[in-house]
């Protein structure tokens, strides 16, 4: 920062932008920090199957990314437009492109992932990668071409993905997570496959809470669409312009810090509570409803 403070301000920045600048360069250093921190946390969880841990690593691999790019950007704009080569300024466009893509497109792994234990709850456990790092690498493939425009898809195509994908991923949740609770309430005996069953339900918690976050960032990402087209692009100001780019910015940081949360703060042992509860109190109003027609037949 301090040799930041002897360069010439580029384009002679107001004040409040170069506030919101360096409020973005610490978002992004927190994002990167607590990307690795989720990293570690997810490495702790051996109860998990290393299909899970993979995929949801995969969510936020694009996290520095993104944070990497936008500080490399801001430098950039705050060093009179120096730093970067017009090659390196678009290079830096199209990684803040990937990351950001990337947001709701690794969602879909993960979401394959879980099906996966779902259906085939009584032999996952012996699964090995193959088929989850096949699903990512798609998925990757996928992103890139969205991004740097590699292979012949109308880029409407890869975006009409990520839109069924956002529609459909949130009750498909819902349905595995009854599933595979009702499976585990009904009790087996195999206590592989019981085991299997509850770190399915288990691993929704979480998940469920970065699809809601997942929401907000496209429910979020739409009311910014409406501003620009009705208030930003009639008004032919581009303070308007600079001025919602830098809050849109602020607030998808934000948005992506609250998506490493999760799986930061998740108390497995409350939810594990809860959960036991839960069956058990589910279990004696099956009972206590067995008991009343059995008098009733009586």
């Amino acid at each position: 920062m301090v040799e930041l403070a002897n360069v010439p301000f580029g384009h002679d920045l107001p004040a409040i932008r170069l506030i919101g600048f360096i409020i973005e360069l610490i978002l992004c250093s927190l994002l990167t920090i607590l990307t690795v921190a989720v990293g570690c946390q997810l490495w702790k969880q051996t109860g998990y199957h290393l299909n899970l841990r993979i995929t949801v690593f995969n969510m936020y691999i694009s996290n520095p990314i993104m944070a990497f790019s936008r500080c490399i950007w801001i430098i950039h704009i705050i060093m009179a437009e120096t730093l970067l080569s017009p090659w390196m300024v678009e290079q830096s466009i199209r990684l803040q492109t990937l990351a950001i893509s990337a947001f709701w497109i690794m969602q879909i792994p993960a979401i394959f992932e879980r099906i996966c234990a779902t259906i085939f709850y009584k032999s996952y456990s012996n699964w090995k990668c193959k088929e989850t790092l096949l699903i990512i690498f798609l998925s990757w493939v996928l992103l890139v071409n969205i991004s740097y425009d590699l292979m012949p898809m109308p880029i409407e195509i890869g975006y009409a993905i990520i839109i069924v994908a956002n529609i459909v991923i949130t009750p498909l949740y819902i349905v595995l997570f009854r599933i595979n609770f009702n499976r585990y309430k009904n009790k087996s005996k195999n206590l592989t496959e019981r085991y299997q069953l509850f770190k399915n339900v288990e691993s929704m918690y979480p998940l469920a809470w970065t699809v809601a976050i997942e929401v907000v960032h496209n429910l979020d990402t739409l009311i910014a669409a409406v501003i620009y087209a009705v208030i930003v692009v009639p008004s032919e100001n581009n303070n308007y312009q600079v001025v919602q780019n830098s809050v849109g910015n602020l607030i998808r940081e934000v948005i992506l810090i609250a998506y490493c949360l999760p799986f930061l703060v998740y108390s497995k042992e409350r939810h594990k509570t809860k959960f036991i509860n839960r069956v058990a109190a589910q279990s004696q109003n099956v009972n206590a409803l067995y008991s009343k027609q059995f008098r009733n037949l009586w």
